[in-house]
């Protein structure tokens, strides 16, 4: 993985961003501490200092001014690393013990620097600072004292370079930890490119991999491989529908054409020659209808019909639809009844396709039942939303082909459903797919009964919330 590619993933970018904000916390809560723990120190330090100074004041007013100048000299004597400055003064400013020159005199504290007075010691640093204050003696004299924050800066250094190198570390880790995920996410995307590449070559049955974490990329995996199923499936959908049309259209075509060669070919009458004719518009019409058939059902499945979605009463669909087909099925030696219940069901939905989601039904009951035959059309409320039912007695479906039977131009071998182009069931699939509605086909020992079950978001009107 080049530095350019682990600059552009994702997970190194998200893995720095986490870096610079706990980063970013970290400074923020140590400036914090810091500036707390130092302000802490100095006030140690003062309170130490203020503490030296009470205890050379008591020995001031308990022994006099003398005994105080004298263990001071003692100090400056016999001190070899002090850690702190002393200086007795007259009130006029004279020398009279310690171990600095005389220094300005100032109120409450200050830090002095080495810088800020002379001395005939030897100081080993000379960038030491002394948190210092004055006090007056009971003779009138000024007594300074003042202690060294060298322990204090000690402190600090331990504390910045503690600051320091955690930070390090936290860059580290965060740079490690990000190309270690990209890396290993920039695999996973590798491996999936590498599948959507073969399936572009014509490996259609080919499958992202999914690790079953549960994460983003196997939830785009998931979506993926969803898609693929999809894209699948269309596929064998339409050379299913490719070879149905070649197979579908052959034989009419090919009879046209032997009906139209024959008669060009005769010494046939005007008579002949006009009948010849208005059997070749037939065949050609049928040819057309499949199209016909073909286009609408791919229009419906567009979805494009659902923005005319307008409410429409099952009760009357259906009641509409047995009314009109009664004196058929009649005349095909059946009985067709309606069954609907006291309360108007009502959906939203399109109308037009309603109706001939019905009629493909129970012109498919009416074609294929040997008579006599009782087909019925049921409309009823159900917990999920309506339902509406068209059950006949006749042969039914075997149920290893009741899917098959609702895809285009399949025709089964049995006899039932052998005529036509094998497209009623396919629209009537299409239709129920675009109201979102479950189509499902059972066996009414004997006969078929098909269900189109509406979902309950159809219902019309919506039932109020709380």
């Amino acid at each position: 993985m080049t530095p350019a590619e682990l600059w552009r993933s994702s997970a190194f970018r998200s893995a720095l961003s986490y870096g610079l904000i706990i980063a970013t916390f970290v400074a923020a809560t140590f400036g914090a501490i810091y500036i707390e723990l130092v302000r802490e120190l100095d006030e140690r330090l003062k309170v130490r200092t203020a503490a030296i100074i009470d205890t050379y004041t008591a020995i001031d007013r308990a022994n006099g001014a003398d005994v105080l100048v004298k263990s001071l000299n003692n100090l400056t004597e016999t001190a070899r690393k002090p850690d702190r400055i002393y200086l007795v003064t007259t009130a006029e400013g004279r020398f009279v013990a310690g171990n600095i020159k005389p220094v300005e005199r100032f109120d409450g504290w200050k830090a002095i620097e080495r810088s800020d007075f002379v001395s005939d010691y030897n100081w080993s640093d000379d960038e030491t600072t002394f948190v210092a204050s004055w006090a007056t003696l009971s003779s009138g004299d000024l007594l300074l004292v003042g202690l060294s924050d060298h322990d204090v800066e000690e402190a600090r250094e331990e504390l910045i370079e503690g600051f320091l190198v955690g930070l390090l570390a936290i860059v580290v880790v965060t740079l490690l930890t990000g190309a270690w995920f990209a890396r290993k996410n920039h695999l996973r995307i590798l491996a999936i490119g590498q599948a959507l590449d073969k399936v572009a070559t014509g490996s259609v049955g080919l499958r992202v991999p999914v690790q079953g974490r549960n994460d983003d990329l196997d939830l785009v995996g998931e979506q993926i491989n969803d898609t693929l199923d999809r894209l699948d499936a269309m596929m064998g959908s339409l050379r299913q529908i490719s070879a149905g049309i070649a197979h579908e259209l052959k034989t009419p075509i090919s009879r046209l054409k032997q009906h139209l060669d024959e008669v060009s070919g005769s010494q046939a009458t005007v008579k002949q020659f006009r009948q010849a004719t208005l059997q070749a518009l037939v065949q050609v019409d049928e040819i057309i209808g499949t199209f016909d058939a073909l286009l609408r059902i791919s229009q419906i499945e567009a979805g494009t019909r659902k923005n005319s979605f307008k409410p429409v009463s099952l009760n009357d669909l259906v009641e509409n639809v047995v009314e009109i087909y009664v004196p058929v099925a009649e005349d095909a030696g059946h009985r067709l009844i309606a069954g609907l219940p006291d309360d108007d069901l009502r959906i939203s939905g399109d109308r037009e396709l309603l109706t001939q989601l019905l009629v493909n039904l129970v012109e498919n009951a009416i074609r294929h039942c040997p008579e006599p035959a009782e087909i019925s059309v049921n409309a009823s409320p159900a917990p999920g939303g309506p339902v509406v039912m068209v059950s006949d007695n006749g042969p039914g479906i075997p149920a290893d082909e009741r899917e098959k039977v609702m895809t285009r131009l399949y025709k089964l071998d049995n006899g039932r459903m052998a005529e036509g182009a094998g497209l009623g069931l396919s629209l009537v699939k299409a239709v129920a797919d675009l109201h979102g509605a479950a189509l499902s086909m059972d066996d009414n020992r004997p006969g078929l009964i098909v269900r189109v079950e509406f979902p309950e978001n159809l219902v019309w009107p919506q039932p109020d919330v709380g």
